[in-house]
């Protein structure tokens, strides 16, 4: 017999540390056996260090996400061509300029993936690549002996399902684009070999979040809160 298990997984963070509290306080309170993170905690946000240190503390695994390897290696990262990638590559460029060095250590020391069990994964995207885009669309596909995957990336919560195996997008902890701007979490549970998948969504100070983006001054300030308040990405 399996012993009762939960897993907690946050994603897609983005230098949103009043969100990425809230999100730990009720974690703290609902109860989990391990809490895990799908990736992109830094960037594009007005505390990057912040928010990686309440991982770190905590000791939370974290898989790599494509905008945590994009601040881990900076100098790699192929120029903008488009104004909206301008304006993005701008915002990164500020909030890589306010990484500190055990941040970057930290980002740059990320797995690619995580096992928490053998039939549990962890992606920040797909297999295929830390930036593979997955949806409903997609032809889901699964490594030997693992029945559920949980990824971030897409800012959505979506849970897609085929023959037992359960496909799930957490959502994002502060930076949604899905319409709804409240933090959305995964919430995976193992009862005896059962499984299930479960989204939360939770209520955060919006307004102190967005203080915190005028108070850094970032670049597109004006334009960052609009999407955030709409949950929109850029």
């Amino acid at each position: 017999m399996h012993e009762s298990l939960r897993f907690v997984v946050i994603s897609d963070m983005h230098g949103n540390a009043v969100a990425t509290r809230a999100a730990l306080n009720w974690i703290d309170h609902y109860g989990a056996d391990q809490i895990i993170c799908a990736g992109d905690v830094a960037n594009f946000g007005p505390q990057p260090n912040e928010v990686i240190a309440l991982l770190a503390e905590r000791d939370i695994p974290c898989a790599q996400g494509n905008h945590d390897w994009n601040f881990a290696h900076a100098a790699e990262v192929s120029a903008p061509d488009t104004p909206r990638l301008e304006q993005i590559h701008e915002i990164n460029a500020w909030g890589l300029a306010r990484l500190n060095e055990a941040s970057r250590t930290w980002l740059a020391g990320l797995p690619f993936a995580l096992a928490p069990l053998p039939e549990l994964r962890v992606v920040h995207a797909g297999f295929e690549s830390n930036s593979q885009i997955v949806t409903e669309e997609s032809e889901l596909q699964f490594p030997p002996g693992v029945q559920i995957v949980i990824a971030g990336h897409l800012h959505k919560p979506i849970k897609l399902q085929s023959n037992g195996y359960i496909w799930a997008n957490a959502g994002s902890c502060g930076r949604s684009a899905s319409g709804d701007p409240r933090i959305s979490l995964a919430v995976v549970e193992r009862t005896n070999a059962d499984w299930q998948v479960n989204h939360v969504l939770l209520d955060y100070d919006i307004e102190a979040s967005l203080k915190t983006i005028r108070d850094a001054c970032m670049p597109y300030a004006d334009r960052l809160i609009e999407t955030q308040i709409k949950a929109a990405w850029w």
